[in-house]
């Protein structure tokens, strides 16, 4: 294939017929050894990110649970009052009653007393 230099476009570019002794490509040598570590140390400092990411979203959902446990262990403590409370008011009215109930026999017993007097 021949080079074409389009002088139009491109009037500082150069060309000589003269051979040229010395090549303008230079020697490239890899090293797969080297380029394979140095995969491998991105790869490392990806994951170490990962990890790091991990730890801190299960720092914030381990606080999280613990607020939403304590929430839960102060609303069974209020429960637990208000039942304690509820109970107590159910053995007064229990109280109340079986004073009514006697209330009421001694009262029956008094009518009848005195209707047994008029009646004689």
């Amino acid at each position: 294939m021949a080079l074409f230099i389009n002088r139009a476009h491109h009037p500082d570019v150069y060309k000589t017929d003269e051979e040229i002794v010395a090549s303008n490509q230079h020697v490239f040598q890899t090293d797969v050894k080297a380029e394979m570590i140095q995969s491998q140390r991105k790869v490392n400092e990806r994951l170490q990110e990962s990890v790091r990411l991990l730890n801190r979203l299960y720092e914030q959902q381990h606080i999280q649970q613990q607020a939403q446990w304590q929430k839960v262990d102060r609303r069974l403590k209020e429960i637990n009052i208000v039942n304690q409370a509820q109970a107590r008011k159910e053995e007064e009215m229990l109280h109340k009653i079986s004073m009514l109930m006697e209330f009421d026999k001694t009262l029956q017993s008094t009518i009848e007393k005195i209707m047994r007097k008029i009646k004689n």
